[in-house]
């Protein structure tokens, strides 16, 4: 069965352009939340109905500048107006886990606000947090997590794959750059893995992101219970080495795909949130110009133990 709650392109096409982007994240909000939930009920059984789902949200930020540069581009005038906006956001969320990908450490790059710290403004209600890479952009890359459940074991982890690997189709990033942060928390009393990952992608060369892939398979390969997530720069098909590995899948799965870039006219299911030893219900996306990306949502809840 194809899933179609989730042509942007189409809906982008009925609304106004004057419309603010809250306005416009809170009816795509209401309308995918409405559909998804009826079409993925089936999927719930009574098995699971005691557990509360766990809501999970991956987000390529854009640094602030819809991915344009590493850093805020938010200006003084526009400041209060737009930090609003993506309050608002996170909080129709409700998401528990975030996986942030282009994120930065300080929300602004002009002189009045640059020292507004990124979490303390947006991120206050998440008691837990892990900014890679010691808070420093690697060019364009900087992941993060926030939690609302503890966390603990985080780090900063390289991709063996890049490590003499090159990009031939920029000078303007490395593959050097790019790696994935993990965690260990619990969820459903069982001791989980949870990844965030932006891989490196190369024009020329689409088995870099492939091979990334394969080497994420095989760091979680005795794990029971993972969670990865993550701006996977791939084509939608590498998406299938998970399932090949016994992943579940928010994107690309039997649903279909959800297109999450660019996020004005999407095409692309860049983004993913994959697991291992949970179920996926109610995938769907926020329709927002905050960023270049689309934020990527689904709940999980445990199989029958």
């Amino acid at each position: 069965m194809q899933f179609r709650s989730f042509n942007t392109k189409k809906i982008i096409n009925y609304i106004e352009p004057n419309i603010r982007s809250l306005c416009i994240v809170l009816i795509l909000s209401l309308i995918c939340s409405s559909c998804t939930v009826s079409i993925l009920s089936a999927d719930t059984t009574d098995t699971h109905r005691n557990w509360a789902p766990i809501s999970i949200m991956q987000w390529n930020i854009g640094h602030f500048s819809n991915g344009e540069k590493p850093y805020s581009t938010i200006s003084n005038d526009s400041f209060n107006q737009i930090i609003s906006s993506y309050k608002d956001l996170l909080n129709l969320s409700n998401a528990d886990i975030i996986s942030i990908n282009e994120y930065s450490v300080l929300i602004s790059n002009t002189n009045t606000h640059r020292g507004c710290l990124t979490d303390t403004l947006l991120f206050s209600s998440y008691s837990y947090k892990y900014i890679g890479n010691n808070g420093v952009i690697r060019h364009y890359s900087l992941n993060a997590l926030f939690s609302t459940l503890s966390f603990s074991n985080a780090s900063t982890n390289e991709y063996e794959t890049n490590k003499n690997a090159r990009i031939t189709h920029t000078n303007a990033i490395s593959a050097q750059d790019y790696y994935y942060i993990s965690s260990r928390t619990d969820l459903f009393g069982n001791s989980t893995l949870i990844v965030s990952t932006h891989l490196a992608f190369d024009a020329n060369n689409p088995d870099l992101a492939i091979q990334q892939i394969k080497e994420l398979i095989s760091v979680c390969e005795n794990e029971k219970y993972v969670i990865i997530c993550g701006d996977f720069n791939t084509s939608a098909t590498s998406f299938e080495l998970f399932s090949a590995a016994g992943y579940e899948m928010a994107n690309h799965s039997s649903l279909g795909d959800i297109a999450t870039f660019p996020a004005t006219n999407p095409t692309k299911p860049l983004d993913n949130i994959i697991t291992k030893g949970f179920k996926i219900t109610n995938p769907r996306v926020l329709l927002t110009d905050l960023s270049d990306h689309l934020p990527l949502l689904c709940d999980i809840i445990p199989y029958e133990q």
